[in-house]
């Protein structure tokens, strides 16, 4: 009987290891990989999948300008605002376009309850879309 709960032991000793390499099967992932997993939870309406994926991309490359601004609209459809808000100013300030983010961003204000803010930050620019300024408009008619 002694000799059953040793090869026990054993068998679990040796299978630890082959268990837990399966856990980080997404370890080798590129960052455009995992921004692409981070799409598909996304379009699955899982939130909390796209948000992990977004930072393991973001942890390749702590400066993607793409990471950042997909997790920030992330946050902001999760209602994250405060979150949302970091996350769409480092996408700022690594290049996207700031007349692209900051209907998303008054958003995210919005969310934060900072209405002086959006008052005073989000105002249309010459670049600014049509879309974008229609969006800009309504955000700050809802502050």
């Amino acid at each position: 009987m002694t000799k059953h709960p040793v090869a026990l032991a054993i068998a679990l000793a040796l299978s630890v290891p082959v268990a837990l390499s399966g856990c980080d099967s997404t370890a080798n992932l590129t960052e455009q990989e995992h921004i692409q997993r981070a799409k598909d939870f996304e379009d699955k309406d899982n939130l909390k999948g796209s948000i992990v994926e977004l930072k393991n991309a973001i942890q390749k490359n702590p400066d993607s300008a793409q990471a950042r601004l997909l997790l920030g609209q992330v946050y902001l459809k999760a209602g994250m605002g405060d979150e949302a808000e970091k996350e769409l100013t480092r996408a700022a300030k690594l290049g996207v376009n700031s007349e692209l983010i900051k209907p998303q961003l008054g958003e995210a204000l919005l969310l934060m309850g900072e209405y002086k803010r959006v008052l005073d930050e989000i105002q249309p620019g010459e670049q600014t879309s049509q879309a974008n300024r229609a969006r800009i408009f309504q955000v700050r008619a809802d502050a």
